[in-house]
Parts: structure tokens; sequence; C-alpha cells
């Protein structure tokens, strides 16, 4: 059969049409994925609904963002004062050059101001230095409150922090700022505001339409995944417990710090007891558990000890040492429903976590009460053996287990965790159990 060359030519030229179709469809719709999934990196997967209402910030990204922004502000504050110790290398600047870069510091910094605000002063770039506040040493921001108002626009930070020496972390003293962001051109501006007591004193509107591109005014997202969040924390609350004692306490769980401590004395006690080891811990997992109300971050440092942290905003949040002082529902159900020996390890387990906790006060609670006066007397004697007979962090294996007229008896192999000892002990635990999720135990004292 014979086909006509001009149905073949036809035939072509359809084909050709239809995929050059099919190529600017698959184009335009990678392009759309892209910027939906960039979107995504900052929002969440439900739909935005824009309300007059001024929140809490409850997004890590946009917190640290709003942070940053504050930091490129104080950063040319601080711009010639970083690194001033003195060298051995000639300063080869005039006079001359010197202030052509004091009068760009100056104008950069009169970029970064709110419109409103340079128009309700009559701030110019000539008289901006009366209006920045100068300090003699190079300064970083840490932003420890944000409050939010925000529409399709715009977004306005009320956000309260301090301002700290850039190489020692020593605070200077309390700021806060107004920052607007404009997240479809990626600028900022920023308002310092004087004659506030609380964050919730300062009034937020979105007055701008925008936010003006002035080269000096652009931001970048500081992205942060659940990883960064868990690492923030662990080392945020780290530095409270060994800096600041007393703050740290109070972001402990109120049933938890006193259960666990009574009152801040015993727990800047404990911070004092264990300040070399403590200074010395870092996180090596973490988990992150979403609930309606709360995010919760668990991290676990090289010791086997859990931090875990309640958070209802970016640093918002309430804080326990460990999971057996409060039983979890989960810790309650299980024991529950547990066998004899089943319960008589899972406290054992419980024992060793007190220990690597060095909460001597629990261990000793909880041993029978005729061996502890036998073999102790007190809950210092108690702390002071321990600490000389087990120095370390420890992780146990289960051996050998019998029953004798409710006395349970558990034989157990520890050993270091942090590689300094490579020798595995044994130990025999006698339990006998309580109501609910009671026991008393003994164990072997061994002497030198």
């Amino acid at each position: 059969m014979n086909i006509n060359p001009k149905m073949i030519k036809k035939i072509i030229l359809i084909v050709v049409i239809i995929l050059v179709i099919i190529i600017l469809c698959m184009v335009l719709l990678n392009h759309t994925e892209k910027q939906e999934i960039s979107k995504e990196n900052f929002q969440t997967d439900t739909e935005i609904v824009y309300t007059n209402e001024i929140k809490k910030v409850t997004q890590e990204t946009m917190f640290y963002t709003v942070e940053s922004c504050i930091n490129k502000y104080y950063g040319y504050i601080s711009q010639n004062k970083y690194n001033d110790e003195p060298t051995d290398v000639d300063n080869e600047f005039t006079e001359e050059d010197l202030q052509i870069s004091e009068q760009l510091r100056l104008t950069a910094l009169y970029h970064l101001l709110n419109k409103q605000y340079i128009s309700e002063n009559s701030i110019t770039e000539d008289n901006v230095e009366r209006f920045i506040k100068e300090y003699d040493e190079a300064v970083k921001f840490t932003a420890n409150t944000m409050n939010v108002l925000e529409n399709e626009n715009i977004s306005v930070y009320a956000v309260y922090g301090q301002v700290e020496n850039y190489y020692t972390s020593e605070k200077i003293e309390e700021v806060y700022f107004i920052v607007e962001l404009d997240e479809k051109i990626n600028t900022f501006s920023i308002e310092p505001i004087e004659d506030v007591n609380s964050i919730d004193d300062i009034k937020l509107e979105i007055i701008n339409e925008d936010v003006e591109n002035n080269t000096d005014n652009k931001f970048t997202y500081t992205r942060v995944n659940e990883e960064d969040a868990s690492r923030r924390y662990f080392e945020l609350y780290k530095q409270l417990m060994l800096n600041s004692p007393k703050e740290a306490y109070t972001y402990l769980n109120e049933e938890y710090r006193n259960k666990r401590f009574e009152n801040v004395e015993n727990f800047e006690n404990y911070i004092s007891s264990n300040y070399q080891e403590l200074s010395g811990i870092t996180i090596r997992q973490y988990l992150v558990n979403r609930y309606d109300d709360y995010i919760e971050y668990v991290c676990k440092d090289q010791y086997e000890n859990l931090y875990i942290f309640n958070v209802t905003a970016v640093k918002e949040y309430t804080a326990k040492l460990d999971t057996y002082t409060i039983s979890t529902e989960k810790f309650l159900e299980t024991y529950e429903n547990a066998t004899a020996q089943e319960k008589v390890q899972m406290n054992v387990d419980k024992w060793f976590s007190m220990l690597n906790t060095r909460d001597y006060r629990a261990a000793y609670n909880v041993l029978d009460e005729t061996f502890r006066n036998d073999n102790f007397g007190s809950e210092e004697a108690f702390e002071t053996y321990m600490r000389e007979m087990y120095p370390l962090h420890y992780e146990i294996s289960l051996e050998d287990f019998s029953e004798q007229s409710d006395v349970y008896t558990q034989q157990i192999k520890y050993y270091d965790i942090t590689g300094e000892n490579e020798l595995r002990n044994e130990n025999t635990i006698i339990m006998q159990l309580g109501e609910g999720t009671d026991f008393v135990m003994s164990f072997f004292v061994r002497r030198h």
C-alpha cells in the first residue's frame, strides 16, 4: 500500500506539536513543584488563615530568621570592634578611609530602620548616629520571646531578648524590637523599642504594604529542622544549668522539680556537685513527638541520660532531666501488665538511671531501710560511697533471675559506657515489689 508523502509530513507535524505541548507542561509542572517545595520549607502543610490576632511564634525557622535580622543590625554596630587586640600588622588605612567606612556603616544602619520610625523621629543618614546605641565591645543578640502579627504581605514581630558580649556571651542588657519581614522580596526593617516592661506591652500593627529593598536590608531564612531544634534546646538548657542555675530551675516542670529537687538550693547543689560532668555533656540522639498543644524534644547524651523539653512556643518550654521521677503513661501501662520478673528488670534499669544522672537521693530512698542503715547510715555517706565505687556511667545486662517467697534476686553485669574502664563487673540485686510502682532493694556492697 502506497502512503501519500503529504500525509506522512502531516502525521510527523502533529507528533512534533504533541511532543512540544507535553514538554511545556512538564516544565511548567516542574517549576510549580519547585515553588511549592521552597514554600513548604517555611510553612505548614495546612492552609494559612490570616487574622488580626497577635500570636506567639511557634516556627523555629521564623524565630531564628528574625533573630538573625537583629544580629545584622548589631553586626554593623560592632563593625569596628571585632578582633581589636593589638597586632604586629601596620594599619594601612588612612583617616579618610576610616571616615568613609564609618559613613558606610551609618548608612547601612539607617537602611535597616523602619521607615515610620525614621519619619516620626526625623532621622537622616547624617543624624542616625544619635539614635543608635553604641557599645564598648563587640556584641550579639539572643532572642528570648517573640510575638507576631501577619497578613499575606507583611509579618510584624515583637521581640524580647538580650545583648551579649560577642565572645563571652555575658549578658549586657535586655532589649526590645519590632521587626517587619516582607517575605515576597526577603527584606526587613527594625525599630528599637524603649520604655516597656514586657513584650506584651508592644502594640503590633501592619501599616506598610511592603519593605523597600535598599540592598542592606535583605535577609535569608535560617532553616531549622528537628535535629537543629533538638540541639538548640539541649545546648540552651545546658548553658542555663552551668551559668544561671536559678533560672534553669524555673524552666523545670513544676511537678517534676518539686518531686526531684524540692527546692532551688538542692538544684544548685546538684549543679555544683556535677559541674565538670555537665560541662562535657553532648547530645548523641534525639526524638521529636508532636502533640496538639506542644512539641516534645527528647535528647540523649553520651551517658544515656535523657533531657525532655515540652515546647509550646519557640524557647517557651518546660524541662525534665529524667523519665523516672514522674512515670510516663506508657511506663505505667507497661509496668501494670508486666510479670514480676519484668517489673524487677524495669526497676533495676530505673535504679541505674538514677546513678547515671547522679540522683543519689532517689537511689538511696529506694533502698531497704535496714540495709541502708546498716551499710551507709545517711544519704551523704551513700553518695560518698557511690561516687568512689561507681564513678563512671554504666550500662547493664541482666543475667540469672530467681524468686523465693516474694523476694526476687537479679544477677547483673555492668560495664562503663564512657570507655574509661573496660572491665565488666557483676553484682546481685535483691528486690521486693510494693504497691503500684513502689519497690525496695539492696545490693552487694563491695569495699576496697
